[in-house]
């Protein structure tokens, strides 16, 4: 799993080179929503991800619009709207991917 709101993108805004494909790209919402989306996109399509998964509090299906716009499909998105921590997004993102 990959996360778009990690300490790498806060400093870099590059998709690393060292990561591994992955199943899933998460997206954690927060203050910079799109830019987190624009980040996650671009490891969604460097990492040929299987899924996109956005986990942020009632917000996530604006992000998934932009997502869709982006180029991701639709049918590759998943959305978690109840989430109001770092802590609940990675439980309810969990749950969502199970």
């Amino acid at each position: 799993m990959f996360l778009a709101g990690n300490l790498h993108f806060v400093l870099t805004y590059t998709v690393p080179d060292n990561l591994p494909k992955g199943a899933a790209v998460v997206v954690l919402g927060g203050e910079r929503n799109r830019w987190r989306i624009n980040a996650g996109v671009d490891a969604y399509f460097a990492y040929k991800a299987e899924l996109f998964v956005i986990s942020t509090l009632q917000v996530a299906d604006v992000m998934a619009g932009w997502a869709e716009s982006a180029g991701v499909p639709e049918a590759r998105i998943l959305t978690e709207n109840d989430s109001r921590s770092t802590l609940q997004n990675a439980l309810f993102t969990r749950e969502t991917l199970a």
